[in-house]
């Protein structure tokens, strides 16, 4: 839980919050979680481009207390000078990742995915003959004895196409996979 109030504490956070994300988002179960995921990185890189010029900037409103660890002023001052520019040098190239990020989720917030299993055709299978007592033990007893694609073999010889399956369709004997 970010403090607000603690860089430090709060930069070790957010590493490891980025360090978390790079391996959850190895593999995406639900790609309809991909806008979501984007949208939270776009704010935290405009939030690190904050971060960048506000480090920049206290570098050099401290600049009167940097020193080398030689004790040298001259050559703290060059280095505070140095790691400013070059973190408004990282924020201005954060700034272009923002705007790819930007166009990137602009993109993706034009996708509709689809669920894969939700335009799959449903099979659905119709009692073709309701066998019972000796019949059905003759079917089971010829399944065991000569394989279960004999007994199938007995059982189509029931079917009459068209007929069979609107016959179990009003008779309600159609069942869901």
């Amino acid at each position: 839980m970010p403090t607000f109030y603690d860089p430090v504490a709060d930069a070790g956070e957010a590493s490891q919050a980025l360090r978390g994300l790079a391996h959850a988002s190895r593999d995406f179960e639900h790609p309809q979680d991909l806008y979501g995921v984007l949208g939270d990185l776009l704010s935290g890189v405009r939030s690190l481009r904050q971060v960048l010029d506000q480090l920049a900037t206290a570098h050099i409103s401290h600049i009167a207390d940097a020193h080398d660890d030689v004790g040298s002023h001259d050559v703290g001052v060059h280095n505070a000078q140095a790691a400013a520019s070059m973190l408004r040098e990282s924020s201005a190239l954060v700034d272009q990742a923002e705007d790819h990020l930007n166009n990137a989720m602009s993109a993706a917030g034009r996708i509709a995915w689809h669920d894969p299993g939700a335009n799959a055709p449903s099979e659905r299978w119709i009692s073709v003959v309701r066998l019972e007592g000796d019949q059905a033990r003759a079917v089971f007893d010829r399944m065991h004895g000569e394989g279960v694609d004999s007994g199938l073999d007995h059982l189509k010889t029931w079917d009459r196409g068209e007929e069979t399956t609107t016959e179990a369709l009003e008779n309600g004997y159609v069942y869901d996979e």
